[in-house]
């Protein structure tokens, strides 16, 4: 019978012995899994690391970034 390592999610793994169905469906999860992670992690980009990478952005997107910090900025003055 194989082993498979189960991660539990208060973060500490055991390996459990299981069948052969069962560790093959636990191997084809594991593996949608990683191609989630990966398309989820390629989707994101951060705009400080982009600009700490020596990304210029346009100008017309700085002052809507200033126009939105604005409006947070009477929200929060709004709620307090």
């Amino acid at each position: 019978m194989p082993l498979i390592t189960y991660k539990f999610a208060d973060g500490h793994s055991e390996e459990i012995e299981v069948s052969d169905e069962v560790a093959a469906a636990f191997a084809q999860l594991e593996k949608y899994e990683k191609k989630v992670e990966r398309k989820e992690t390629r989707r994101h980009v951060s705009l400080n690391l982009l600009m700490k990478n020596g990304f210029e952005t346009l100008e017309e997107y700085e002052e809507y970034l200033d126009f939105l910090e604005m409006k947070r900025a009477k929200k929060r003055d709004f709620e307090m």
